[in-house]
């Protein structure tokens, strides 16, 4: 109906649905890895296969999926920074050349300076990330919703014929 609604929505739905704090969090770290980094890469698949088999809320995971790949495109200075920085540290030129004659890992396109830095970049916040939807949840949950649902124009809307007629079409269309 409105698509800049939906993800908002999607959103809500997951701060009111049975899934943990730490499922969404968790939804929401492994989702900005995938969406900070370029797509089409072998650590993405393995961080996909991480989501599936890790118990993580998989629609937060698409959540911010969209926003951190929004995010990514203005973050690519930083990240070409970073892995340029990290690859021709001399130090390290030994390993890069060891791990490049490794037939799979040229596959990882590592030596991309851009998928290196917003690998490294991804990895920086995934803490942060997860530590502040875990304490966003927690505190939404605790007190923030039953204040949000006691307001008087989330009740005038919830009660509505049009509300309650949004919500069959909802279930009806899944």
């Amino acid at each position: 109906m409105f698509p800049g609604i939906e993800p908002f929505s999607k959103f809500i739905k997951i701060l009111h649905s049975d899934a943990s704090p730490q499922q969404i969090a968790g939804g929401a770290a492994f989702g900005m890895i995938l969406g900070l980094t370029p797509l089409w890469n072998i650590h993405n698949l393995v961080i996909l296969l991480l989501v599936m088999v890790i118990r993580v809320n998989l629609g937060m995971a698409s959540i911010s999926f969209i926003i951190f790949s929004i995010l990514a495109f203005p973050l690519d200075f930083l990240s070409h920074k970073i892995g340029l920085e990290v690859l021709n540290n001399l130090s390290l030129r030994q390993f890069w050349t060891d791990l490049y004659n490794i037939p799979t890992m040229t596959w990882t396109r590592f030596n991309n300076s851009i998928v290196m830095g917003s690998l490294i970049l991804s990895l920086i916040f995934f803490i942060p990330v997860w530590v502040g939807m875990f304490t966003f949840v927690k505190g939404y949950r605790g007190s923030l919703k039953e204040k949000i649902d006691n307001l008087r124009v989330v009740k005038a809307i919830t009660a509505s014929s049009v509300y309650k007629w949004y919500q069959r079409v909802r279930d009806w269309t899944g």
